[in-house]
């Protein structure tokens, strides 16, 4: 991994943790790249192996899927596959 990868994944990360307004705060910052499919295909660009990423990415979304509860409950940790 590169300086450039490295510091690109650095302000990826950054950006779509944040509640702030960039990336349109949590418009395009965490309800969009913060989840695993979008956000592993943007490393897998990042990192030159997009196939790669994309399956990570639907792998983790998968775990995801299954803590996010309808309704007036609340799952026990949404972050935790991040």
């Amino acid at each position: 991994m590169s300086f450039l990868q490295a510091l690109l994944l650095a302000l990826f990360g950054w950006m779509g943790s944040i509640y702030s307004p960039v990336l349109i705060g949590g418009l395009a910052g965490w309800y969009t790249i913060g989840r695993p499919l979008v956000s592993g295909m943007i490393i897998g660009v990042i990192l030159g192996d997009v196939q790669t990423g994309i399956i990570m990415g639907a792998a983790i979304q998968m775990l995801y899927i299954g803590l996010v509860t309808p309704g007036g409950t609340m799952p026990t940790d949404v972050n935790f596959a991040a």
